[in-house]
């Protein structure tokens, strides 16, 4: 059986070195790490050089940037613009009549970043370098099957990105309808208020600004009942009623992840007031300043969890709907209001179980919650479908890229593929 192709990264692409010093008078893009999302996600925004006074990479349309710092974010694109760059970036360009795309898809990686990883230098703030990658062997195919697999993964990436731009359609569509819920409501036949300018007798001045008459506003403790977890201690970590707990690390943003489940010892007591039960709401107590007050529901069983002190209980009372509830924290995440109430310290922001307890929340009848929930039930449950589909699609990618930047799947070419890279005579 003939053994693949293959070839050390350092024969495939070369480290470019060109470098620009002080400022920048110009508007030529300038792309630092923050301008690079986790992932190798494409590029959504970048900087102008005339902001950056510091010694610059040059980098060109088609080469590879790769994020030296925490290899393990996989901070890497194909740039499709020209520029300069931060240090911090390592700048990569084809040679020897590789394809360029290919490559990308190679640097974008488990091949280069495992490796990344593996040889990274430095505890607080790890990083690699391209002498951790260089000696790299990556499978190098013929230029046709280059250009016909990184056309495979391009599709793919292509899909992913379409159903990532309809997902923020619909969670702007989402967002914009959350402020007109929560402002206007829905009547009894189902409707939309009108807006104030238009039926001013349909509203009054609150503490809020102008809400619908019949809503009410009370503070969040007279919505629900609100408790902080119990404090984990060394003592506590073992017992004769060793119970699992949720914390901060658990509840994301409209769901909580299991996987990573710890105990501790609940007294028969402690677990009557800690524990956890379906409809209950849990927020981040502390949190980096833009995540606290991030949510979920819990929809599992009754008294199986109880919970930390990272995390703040909301349990609302029988007259108000959970799930409308939580879209009112929900939106208070989005709009930053939780930011503005929390405290930060050294390094974590808290957001105060009783300045949480005090915000003033406007409170419509029973059935006019569950109305708006529903509303929004329709726009989000969209959503979750165009998620599936890019979950399936990031899924598929991983398998391809697996099979085909190994060369464990081979992908035929024939007389209509380009045989040679553009550039060749």
């Amino acid at each position: 059986m003939n053994s693949l192709p293959t070839i050390k990264l350092y024969k495939a692409v070369i480290l470019v070195a060109d470098k620009i010093c002080g400022r920048k008078d110009s508007n030529i893009p300038y792309i630092s790490l923050e301008h690079l999302d986790s992932n190798c996600s494409n590029l959504k925004r970048h900087g102008l050089a005339i902001d950056s006074i510091s010694t610059n990479n040059v980098f060109k349309e088609d080469d590879i940037l790769l994020g030296k710092l925490r290899p393990q974010l996989r901070k890497c694109i194909q740039s499709k613009i020209q520029g300069y760059c931060s240090t911090d970036i390592l700048v990569f360009r084809p040679t020897n009549g590789a394809s360029a795309q290919y490559l990308g898809h190679i640097f974008c990686s488990d091949i280069v970043f495992s490796e990344a990883i593996k040889r990274e230098e430095g505890t607080g703030m790890p990083r690699t370098s391209w002498a951790a990658i260089k000696d790299l062997d990556i499978f190098y195919p013929s230029y046709s099957e280059q250009y016909k697999i990184a056309e495979i993964l391009t599709t793919v990436d292509n899909l992913i990105e379409q159903t990532e731009a309809a997902i923020a359609k619909y969670q702007a569509i989402k967002q914009g309808m959350m402020h007109d819920l929560f402002t206007r409501g829905v009547d009894a036949n189902g409707h939309l208020r009108p807006p104030r300018e238009e039926a001013p007798e349909l509203y009054k001045e609150s503490e809020l600004g102008w809400i619908p008459k019949e809503w009410a506003v009370k503070p969040v403790h007279g919505i629900g009942s609100v408790r902080l977890g119990r404090q984990r201690s060394p003592k506590h970590t073992s017992g004769k009623y060793t119970t699992p707990y949720l914390r901060v690390a658990n509840v994301f943003d409209g769901w909580i992840d299991y996987s990573d489940i710890l105990k501790m010892d609940f007294t028969p007591e402690e677990k009557s007031t800690y524990n956890v039960l379906p409809k209950d709401i849990f927020l981040n107590e502390g949190q980096s300043l833009e995540l606290v007050g991030r949510s979920a529901i819990y929809n599992g069983k009754p008294d199986r969890y109880c919970f930390q002190n990272t995390l703040i209980r909301f349990r609302s009372f029988p007259e108000n709907d959970h799930k409308f509830c939580w879209l009112v924290f929900k939106n208070w995440l989005d709009t930053e209001l939780f930011m503005t109430i929390a405290r930060q310290t050294t390094s974590v922001a808290h957001l105060g179980a009783d300045r949480f307890s005090k915000l003033p929340f406007a409170r419509p009848s029973h059935d006019e919650q569950v109305r708006i929930s529903l509303r929004l039930d329709t726009v989000e449950s969209k959503t979750q479908k165009i998620k599936q589909t890019r979950d399936k699609l990031q899924v598929l990618k991983s398998g391809l890229m697996q099979d085909l930047l190994s060369g464990r799947v081979r992908v035929p070419t024939d007389a209509t593929t380009l045989q040679e890279p553009p550039h060749a005579s």
